[in-house]
């Protein structure tokens, strides 16, 4: 049946696609057509990697995009511009409907993802791929996550750098012990809470552990609150907030007690310092050369496209969960909620 299904002929001799997947080629809804929807594939060279939901999924042959869905009707007129091809709606419920398609990828205003996650649900969908935050209000997202698991339904959240190749080596370094115990992190960023500050909080947490708790500390930037969290093993994480009109910041800093991590420029620049004698005396310590890890943020929606089709072809766990993604706006929620 799975083969009369995806169209395909009925061989005497194939191994059957894996157990709750559809077809080998799953199909794709993408409901949003803003900056990551389509827009920073707009105008990149023809041979860039992509950098947006649509670019991703038109690029990987094992994929079908059934369609893609936004109200507005200038996107969806940019969007054929590029892919001609595509069908595309301006209701992205009634697609959803329509489509019945193994995943729906969510990068609407998250004021309307409850919605849209309910319609998913409804119409078959195997896993939905959201943007964060998973949505504006707490209660919101709690609900996708325990909808979604009562229909067995996977959620995965783009908290991006769960999938840049850097950072990941970066949190197997700290994991590994490369610059010992870990004693205190530092932040800088841009641009609110639930939006720059939600990558480093997730960062933090992948990187360090669980956030037991967080507090405001300053208020020196409206839309960029200061904080304090707590996260691993008491580890106390403090993060500043930063002029975004002047310039864009995100910058992680992890101590520990053989060396120092560091992420900047949103994580173009990765680098480890590794304690070592001062020549001059060697009963004091400082840290050496700086070396590069080697990072490229260029092949990070590629490689969160790859991961899902791996969820539902090789039942492979989402690099960022629902439940990842669900903490993340818990905490965002508290922070801005004292501001």
């Amino acid at each position: 049946m799975v083969w009369l299904q995806c169209g395909w002929p009925m061989p005497s001799a194939v191994p059957l696609p894996p157990a709750g997947v559809s077809c080998l080629k799953p199909s794709v809804v993408i409901a949003g057509l803003g900056r990551i929807g389509c827009g920073y594939d707009l105008a990149k060279a023809a041979d860039s990697l992509p950098m947006t939901h649509v670019g991703a999924v038109m690029a990987d042959p094992r994929f079908r995009l059934a369609g893609a869905a936004d109200p507005g009707a200038d996107r969806r007129k940019l969007c054929q511009s590029v892919w001609p091809d595509i069908e595309l709606a301006g209701d992205a419920g009634d697609l959803i409907e329509r489509a019945r398609a193994d995943i729906v990828c969510i990068a609407t205003p998250s004021a309307i993802r409850r919605d849209l996650v309910e319609t998913a649900v409804r119409a078959g969908a195997r896993l939905i791929f959201c943007e964060k935050p998973l949505a504006l209000a707490v209660e919101d997202a709690e609900w996708i996550i325990d909808h979604c698991a009562a229909n067995n339904v996977r959620v995965a959240v783009n908290l991006s750098r769960r999938w840049e190749p850097g950072c990941v080596a970066a949190g197997q370094m700290i994991a590994g012990g490369d610059i010992g115990e870990v004693r205190r992190v530092t932040g800088l960023y841009t641009r609110g809470i639930s939006n720059n500050a939600a990558h480093l909080i997730d960062l933090v947490r992948n990187w360090i552990g669980d956030i037991q708790d967080c507090s405001i500390t300053g208020r020196h930037y409206p839309d960029a609150p200061d904080f304090r969290l707590i996260a691993g093993a008491n580890i106390p994480v403090d993060v500043l907030g930063m002029d975004g009109t002047a310039v864009d910041l995100f910058r992680l800093e992890v101590f520990g007690s053989e060396g120092r991590l560091l992420l900047d420029d949103f994580g173009a620049e990765l680098s480890v310092r590794l304690a070592e004698p001062l020549p001059e005396d060697p009963t004091l310590r400082v840290l050496g050369t700086s070396r590069p890890i080697a990072s490229d943020p260029g092949v990070t929606m590629t490689a969160a496209w790859d991961n899902l089709y791996d969820c539902l072809t090789a039942d492979r766990a989402p690099a960022c969960s629902g439940d990842d993604g669900l903490a993340v706006a818990r905490i965002c929620h508290r922070l801005e909620q004292m501001v």
